[in-house]
């Protein structure tokens, strides 16, 4: 499936919400409680900088989110959410083999923080050659290097 980046604006602030929680709810559950609106919202926004959040689009249509933060030595994947109905059909992998491959071309790690909770996301990374680098009981970091 054919999809396209487009930067975020303040504006998307609620499609970032309602994909954020429509993808993480369930994992956001399991591992810390109750999902609250109100503080679900609040932590939402405060993470929400358009400089560094795009919108996944097939065929024009809002599907996902992608947040990256470009460092001097490396990149911080932040959030790849997809609407539960976008998953997998190879969207995600996708726009992950195009961030490695641009890692790669830079010479740079990327980094990123996965909700131990959610297999399915742990199961991808691992399959495009994330490595576990470090563990809290909530969280797995992961890393991947060229």
């Amino acid at each position: 499936m054919r999809h396209v980046l487009r930067q975020a604006t303040a504006s998307d602030f609620e499609f970032v919400y309602r994909v954020t929680e429509a993808s993480m709810r369930e994992y956001v559950e399991q591992t810390f409680g109750p999902w609250v609106a109100e503080e679900q919202r609040s932590i939402i926004e405060k993470s929400f900088d358009p400089a560094t959040h795009q919108l996944i689009l097939v065929q024009g249509n809002a599907v996902g989110l992608l947040a990256t933060r470009f460092h001097e030595d490396y990149v911080q994947l932040e959030k790849l959410y997809l609407l539960p109905e976008f998953q997998r059909l190879g969207i995600g992998s996708k726009i992950l083999k195009e961030l490695t491959s641009s890692a790669c071309s830079s010479g740079i790690p990327i980094h990123l923080r996965v909700l131990s909770s959610n297999l399915g996301a742990l199961k991808l990374y691992d399959r495009l050659g994330f490595v576990v680098v470090d563990e809290a009981p909530e969280r797995k970091f992961m890393e991947y290097h060229a």
